[in-house]
């Protein structure tokens, strides 16, 4: 399953993007906002599936959040669209599928995301805040791709019993910063799955930690990108649904961590 989530405008891309929640502080609460979620149509040149292989077709969900300086007072006032405070959401979901099928039709294709062989589907986000007014001008962007949800049975905990068998760890890789135009999704689930599966760490911890050093220092890595890993252990307190662990990283940030173990 794709999951595509989109800003409403194209924006250019002159510098490298700040993670995706940086972009909060240049927007911080807007008053109103209108979301079309899970939109589903099919795609054959969005990426390479799950077996990395290309023109096949896969279902895709396409989402948008627009959001608004100011609210929907003319909206609200006269009970009817168009007075320009507002998009109206047949519009929005119009925009999307279209946009979509251009996507499709294009030779060019492959910006988009496909399938995961164990994961519950792979997310590409792309999100911009664009100036008051009208102008179309960007003021800020991020761009981050999501491998969500794996399932890998893992060695890992503290306790006497949990060395003795492997579990299920759920896993779910977001890399902030992703501007590559080639798909490199499965490598980097087949990485993460495989240092999972070859791991013996007791601490999620620990293994969050190798995980993200594994992505960022891998052959496709980009200097401007921050991973975040967030492990799910199901089987570790009964009482609850699971315990969440997550270890976010970037290049510098591993370096100064080694030079500090060093010491």
């Amino acid at each position: 399953m794709v999951i595509l989530t989109s800003s409403m405008k194209e924006h250019p891309q002159p510098t490298p993007p700040p993670p995706t929640p940086n972009l909060a502080a240049l927007a911080p609460s807007p008053p109103a906002t209108v979301h079309v979620r899970n939109l589903t149509t099919t795609l054959t040149r969005a990426g390479h599936d799950a077996w990395n292989r290309a023109g096949k077709a896969q279902p895709c969900q396409l989402s948008a959040t627009v959001a608004f300086a100011s609210g929907f007072d003319a909206a609200a006032a006269t009970d009817a669209l168009g007075g320009g405070d507002t998009v109206h959401y047949g519009t929005l979901s119009k925009a999307l599928l279209a946009r979509a099928a251009r996507f499709d039709a294009d030779e060019c294709g492959g910006k988009d995301r496909s399938a995961s062989l164990l994961g519950e589907g792979v997310k590409v986000t792309g999100s911009a805040v664009f100036e008051e007014g009208g102008s179309g001008k960007v003021e800020g962007w991020a761009r981050a791709l999501e491998v969500s949800r794996l399932r890998v049975p893992t060695l890992v905990g503290v306790n006497d019993n949990e060395r003795l068998a492997k579990q299920f760890v759920v896993a779910t890789v977001t890399v902030e910063g992703f501007t590559r135009q080639e798909d490199v999704y499965t490598e980097i689930e087949a990485l993460v799955v495989k240092a999972m599966e070859e791991s013996s760490f007791e601490t999620l911890e620990a293994l969050g930690a190798h995980l993200a050093e594994r992505v960022l220092t891998s052959k496709w890595h980009q200097d401007e990108w921050q991973v975040c890993i967030k492990m799910e252990k199901p089987t570790a307190v009964p009482m609850a649904d699971c315990p969440i662990v997550e270890v976010r990283a970037t290049l510098a940030s591993l370096k100064r961590a080694k030079a500090a173990g060093a010491s």
